[in-house]
């Protein structure tokens, strides 16, 4: 798998992800509890849910200036 474009919504009961690889057009989706200590570790146990090793995963949030949506961008640095 090579770069993957990733969204995710954090909610207060559950977090959701959509994974999209354009090398195949493949689409997983993931719904996990929403980890509110710490909600990086729900986003990270979704990607995992979705067959994506959180090893060797860079993840980045920023803000959108407008809405204050956060955006997720994940990167592989797996060769596969």
């Amino acid at each position: 798998m090579g770069a993957v474009i990733v969204g995710c919504d954090v909610g207060g009961t559950f977090t959701d992800l959509i994974l999209h690889d354009p090398s195949n057009g493949g689409l997983q989706l993931a719904k996990v509890p929403t980890t509110t200590a710490n909600q990086a570790h729900g986003v990270i146990a979704a990607l995992e849910k979705t067959g994506m090793s959180a090893h060797g995963v860079d993840l980045s949030f920023t803000a959108r200036p407008r809405r204050r949506t956060p955006c997720l961008s994940a990167s592989s640095r797996n060769a596969d």
